[in-house]
């Protein structure tokens, strides 16, 4: 992707907290591959939730992963629109996919994330390399911390490897426990 023609649009979103239980970054993610999404801040209540997210591509890509946004029932607002003019992350290549019996599994991981670290779209960066789905559960952002966990699910060799590149681009990544509270049903 080049810098040419791309916009920023930076939106506030508000949704149920039960809509924080669903991937829905990651099905955006899936829906909009043109678009890279970066979450800025997560808040979840007792009641709502709320997120902000930076969209960056061409303004017809971003318009697209907007209008998708509103398909899934979220409260969207925007908060600032501008021309695009930062360097953009370099996608990691997809790797291919194993053929073996590679089972599938789900891992509740801690990210903490420290310093400039926060500003990368590292959500959009392992999506774009492995086949792996996610669903954020809870989160606390701040300057310079912030904590994510995340709940991933896929073959056991994408999770390992999706959390080996995290902790790669200098993400601390501990592993947690699922539980049953965490049922999850994969995406087609």
């Amino acid at each position: 992707m080049t810098c040419n023609m791309l916009v920023e649009h930076r939106l506030s979103l508000g949704f149920e907290r039960s809509h924080v239980q669903e991937p829905l970054i990651c099905e955006m993610i899936r829906h909009c591959p043109d678009v890279i999404i970066n979450i800025e801040s997560l808040s979840v209540g007792p009641r709502d939730a709320g997120m902000q997210i930076g969209l960056i591509g061409k303004p017809i890509d971003v318009k697209h992963a907007e209008e998708f946004l509103k398909t899934l029932e979220v409260e969207l607002r925007t908060v600032s629109r501008g021309d695009f003019n930062g360097p953009l992350p370099e996608p990691p290549k997809r790797r291919p996919q194993k053929t073996d019996s590679d089972q599938g599994v789900q891992r509740k991981v801690w990210l903490t994330i420290i310093g400039a670290e926060r500003r990368q779209p590292f959500l959009w960066m392992i999506s774009q390399a492995f086949d792996v789905t996610f669903k954020i559960m809870q989160s606390v952002t701040g300057d310079p911390v912030s904590i994510v966990s995340l709940l991933l699910w896929g073959s056991q060799s994408e999770v390992e490897a999706s959390v080996g590149f995290l902790r790669d681009q200098g993400i601390s990544v501990e592993y947690g426990e699922a539980g049953l509270s965490a049922p999850f049903e994969p995406t087609q």
